[in-house]
């Protein structure tokens, strides 16, 4: 929970940071056709998204990265959060048995398997 109230503080909100784009090594988007800033959408057997893409060169080839404690839309008391509201994340992520770690129930957030193309 502490992690989405960032979502809705102003001064987290600008500059590359002001919603949570699809970070990519421009080798692997260009290969697919998509340039910085590129609308694209991300999917796998759970579900997908449209998200504007940004480049990252320090990312290793075959990776992306994609900020979580977004897809605030409707959000009740959360003015700024409401206001960008970006995509949730946790669309892509399995669900049910054998998707969270056993001893703590954290959900497997890191090394999920996407598609990504052109939107």
């Amino acid at each position: 929970m502490h992690n989405s109230w960032y979502a809705n503080v102003p001064v987290m909100k600008h500059g590359r940071h002001d919603r949570n784009r699809l970070w990519v090594h421009p080798d692997d988007a260009r290969a697919r056709g998509l340039s910085d800033g590129a609308k694209a959408r991300l999917w796998n057997e759970h579900g997908a998204l449209e998200l504007e893409i940004a480049f990252d060169p320090g990312l290793m080839r075959g990776v992306v990265a994609l900020t979580h404690g977004w897809g605030n839309r409707g959000s009740t008391g959360m003015r700024v959060a409401a206001r960008t509201p970006g995509v949730n994340a946790n669309v892509l992520l399995p669900v049910g048995e054998g998707s969270f770690e056993p001893l703590s129930s954290q959900a497997f957030m890191t090394g999920v398997p996407v598609e990504l193309g052109p939107l």
